[in-house]
């Protein structure tokens, strides 16, 4: 199991470095660019090896001294005095001994990984887990090293396995990601991601005329779309490469939101970033609710979902 789990960071991560500058050496060909991109490869695998590494050992370890006790004095020192700091803690330790400067990679280890661990941190701590997923110590070390949580039969708790059809359609997906977001990154980037012409600076403190602009309006809209697939392709070549190693089925991540949301809540509760939904309702929501009610519980998932 560590070896799969090993092995979907490491396609995980080729795939959205692979990406990052294939367009780019095709269209504009700036040697620098090649030679960053190999850089980028080797220390997005280094850092992936070491976080899954990490992953499956604070999963063993929450299983056995948070899990199993789960309601002790001796769980709740644990989980709020060892390993809530350790997770905020370790991705400093990590970009320090790696020496990372790549901003979206610092970014990443920084806020996102770390912050998706303690929320699956409050759910062992406060009994609110996925079904089945405490089963095992397998099963506990799987949901916590998988980057994609996985679909279970609601009766059996067994991994709702992935047909052929549907590893073909995520792989079609991604394709297709790919193409349209390395075309659009390599279009836009020599006009440094701003290709219409504004009328004001941008800056922080925005007067009404900036507001009006339609030139940042443009702008703005092809900064969410190049985000979107983004998003997008990370979230298929990942879907792709769990499939691969599982054989499973899992959560969707990205459907397409700007493209088939009828309504700004459908948008943000159904088709932007649904992977995380789950983690925030287990993690932030029920807890808070448990101690402080409704209204706090949902402002509290509201802030912490950034």
């Amino acid at each position: 199991t560590l070896v799969r789990v090993t092995l979907l960071y490491l396609l995980m991560f080729f795939y959205s470095s692979m990406n990052e500058h294939i367009w780019f050496r095709t269209l504009i060909v700036v040697s620098d660019a090649i030679v960053s991109s190999h850089l980028i490869v080797i220390q997005y695998h280094q850092v992936f090896i070491i976080q899954g590494a990490f992953s499956g050992a604070m999963s063993y370890f929450i299983y056995h001294f948070v899990v199993k006790t789960r309601g002790t004095t001796q769980s709740w020192l644990i989980g709020y005095g060892v390993v809530i700091p350790t997770i905020i803690l370790f991705p400093y330790y990590e970009l320090a001994l790696l020496d990372i400067r790549n901003k979206l990679l610092k970014f990443s280890l920084s806020t996102i990984t770390p912050s998706l661990m303690l929320f699956q941190a409050h759910e062992a701590i406060h009994g609110f887990p996925p079904p089945f997923v405490e089963d095992s110590t397998k099963s506990f070390f799987t949901y916590w090293a998988s980057p994609l949580e996985l679909v279970r039969d609601p009766k059996t708790g067994n991994i709702i396995r992935a047909g052929w059809k549907d590893l073909l359609k995520h792989v079609g997906l991604f394709l297709l990601y790919n193409i349209v977001f390395g075309l659009l990154h390599s279009l836009i980037l020599p006009y440094n991601f701003d290709p219409f012409p504004t009328r004001t600076k941008i800056s922080l403190d925005v007067s009404f005329e900036g507001m009006v602009d339609p030139g940042r309006w443009a702008n703005n809209f092809l900064h969410g779309l190049t985000f979107h697939l983004f998003l997008s392709l990370f979230a298929e070549g990942v879907i792709v490469t769990t499939v691969i190693l599982y054989g499973g089925k899992c959560m969707p991540v990205m459907s397409n939101p700007m493209g088939l949301s009828k309504s700004v809540s459908e948008f943000w509760g159904a088709r932007w970033n649904a992977a995380i939904h789950g983690v925030l309702k287990r993690g932030v929501y029920k807890p808070t609710r448990k101690y402080f009610g409704r209204l706090p519980a949902a402002f509290a998932t509201f802030i912490a979902s950034g």
